[in-house]
């Protein structure tokens, strides 16, 4: 166990300050951009897939519901109705994760109606396909 505890500066005679152990261990320290990749979409992308599976209407509804009870300054996390109306949503376990999507939607509005889809229809030929009416004068 020793071994472990100077590894991780846990060892109270080896212990070194905050940023020597980082300067020690900057080779082994990877960045979050190695695991998430910023993209154009924002962080819709990011967001926990229950809020990919609740339609635009109902994440404008949860959310509403979350800004009406955090209004009062009180935390409603602990309030069994509140939790009980979110799950209408999803399921009660990941009633938590509605949380951090109302802190993501005050952050980046757009992760409320999220990514738009483009769908293409590869085996038309765009020859046949006329153009688009021009725009009204």
């Amino acid at each position: 166990w020793i071994k472990s505890f100077k590894k991780v500066n846990l060892h109270p005679k080896f212990r070194v300050s905050y940023n020597t152990w980082l300067q020690r261990i900057n080779s082994h320290i990877i960045t979050g951009e190695a695991a998430y990749t910023r993209t154009s979409i924002g962080l819709y992308d990011a967001m926990p897939a229950l809020w990919e599976n609740i339609s635009v209407e109902n994440r404008q509804r949860v959310l509403s519901i979350i800004n009406t009870a955090t209004s009062n300054k009180s935390n409603p996390w602990t309030n069994k109705p509140f939790i009980l109306q979110l799950s209408q949503f999803v399921d009660l376990q990941d009633v938590p994760k509605l949380q951090i999507c109302h802190q993501v939607s005050k952050h980046d509005p757009s992760v409320i109606i999220g990514q738009c889809l483009i769908t293409e229809d590869k085996d038309s030929d765009e020859s046949d396909t006329p153009p688009p009416p021009p725009p009204p004068p």
